[in-house]
């Protein structure tokens, strides 16, 4: 069982956060996206499809442990992450579609990631674990009420809302540095017994994935901007969610068993899309 202060900050922090990404959405944004829907449900499909799969066939090549299994397949079938918009704008991408496969995929996810997460660990060896399906849809629908709130709070108020989201974010910021304040020094033996293999796992689903968002833009001759928005997209996975499910949805045991891999996956992820901003970047100055 979670206890009160534990519960607080992964409520805090999956309210602010999603928050934060409802002030950031904008419909007319989906508006351009619709009317040219290839790159669209390309991403999505790759959200959801590749994912889950490459994360399921890291752990049968890999031969890792249970813990490891359930963290990646986890991250995997998680909606994407916020900060692939970023990632998107700086690399020159397609913004808006980022920011509609963000929602998109948060959405999709109260559907599709409980029977993903069943699929997926039922194949694996991961002792008696059972998904939680109750629990993960509802930590999952409590993450849609903030974002909707945002969006209307954007619509009513729209000068307030580019403030609102930057305060929202930074309170989400605040939520997590606590929990980690909370959670590092119950977890410090696993996080430094995991070593190098653990890091290049978690680094290698990030990079598979975007590649693999990557490479079905390219099959498809997406543009330059779509096809660098589909890197970062797919493979840029809402860690702190991740996370947030492993505590609310299966309990306090598997927050200090294999949840901090979450967290560890968003750090190094967040690195991975650096490195591909700056990729793109030196590409841009050789041209």
């Amino acid at each position: 069982m979670l206890s009160t202060l534990e519960t607080i900050l992964l409520a805090g922090l999956l309210l602010s956060l999603m928050f934060a990404v409802g002030l950031s959405l904008k419909p007319a944004e989906f508006k351009s996206v619709l009317q040219h829907p290839k790159a669209y449900l390309l991403g999505i499909f790759s959200q959801f499809f590749w994912m889950p799969l490459l994360a399921f066939a890291l752990t049968k090549t890999l031969e890792t442990s249970a813990e490891m299994n359930l963290a990646l397949i986890i991250i995997a079938c998680a909606p994407g992450g916020s900060l692939s918009n970023l990632y998107s704008y700086f690399s020159k991408g397609k913004v808006s579609l980022s920011i509609a496969l963000t929602l998109s995929t948060t959405v999709l996810a109260l559907f599709l990631m409980p029977i993903l997460m069943g699929l997926y660990i039922n194949g694996m060896e991961v002792g008696t674990v059972v998904v939680p399906y109750k629990k993960v849809l509802a930590t999952l629908f409590g993450s849609l009420i903030p974002v909707f709130v945002g969006m209307l709070v954007g619509k009513l108020w729209p000068t307030k809302a580019a403030n609102l989201e930057k305060w929202s974010s930074r309170i989400g910021l605040v939520f997590l540095a606590l929990a980690i304040v909370v959670w590092v020094p119950r977890m410090y033996q696993q996080i430094f017994k995991g070593g190098l293999r653990t890091y290049l796992i978690l680094s290698s689903l990030s990079f598979l994935g975007m590649f693999a968002g990557l490479l079905s833009a390219k099959i498809l001759k997406l543009s330059r901007a779509e096809c660098r928005t589909l890197f970062f997209e797919v493979g840029t996975q809402n860690a702190p969610l991740a996370f947030t499910i492993v505590g609310l949805a299966f309990g306090a045991e598997a927050l200090e068993s294999y949840g901090w891999l979450c967290l560890l996956f968003g750090a190094i992820s967040v690195g991975n899309g650096f490195i591909g901003v700056a990729f793109f970047k030196l590409w841009d100055s050789r041209a």
